[in-house]
């Protein structure tokens, strides 16, 4: 008995998995990192990359400026923001997927030794 060959077959996305984990203290001087390795799709990953994002709301992300998307570095400016790392994953098949990890407390803040030289000038008499 023969049969009729069948069209082509198409692939079905499926859905990337796991979740990226900050890793560290969100204490200005400290530095945060991601966990991705949980992070598995069924059609295999061709790519992954991440960057950092932060928000004093908790609503409106920006990203944050960074030398290495490996890890980010908390300075003053990150001082009372949320962190969170957005990582990009395309599958063997060019699907992109876009994962969050949760967001950190709010960096908090150290207190920094004050610098400089204190001049005390006479005025008048």
């Amino acid at each position: 008995m023969a049969t009729s060959p069948s069209g082509n077959v198409v692939n079905v996305d499926d859905p990337v998995e796991g979740e990226v984990t900050i890793v560290g203290k969100a204490i200005e001087g400290e530095t945060l990192g991601g966990d991705t390795s949980t992070i598995y799709g069924l059609d295999g990953i061709a790519s992954l990359s991440k960057t950092w994002e932060s928000s004093r709301d908790g609503r409106n992300w920006e990203t944050a400026q960074t030398v290495s998307p490996r890890s980010l570095a908390l300075n003053q400016y990150l001082v009372g923001n949320q962190i969170r790392a957005r990582i990009s994953v395309v599958d063997k098949f060019g699907v992109e997927s876009i994962l969050f990890s949760k967001p950190s407390v709010a960096v908090k803040n150290i207190n920094n030794k004050p610098a400089g030289k204190i001049i005390v000038r006479r005025v008048g008499n």
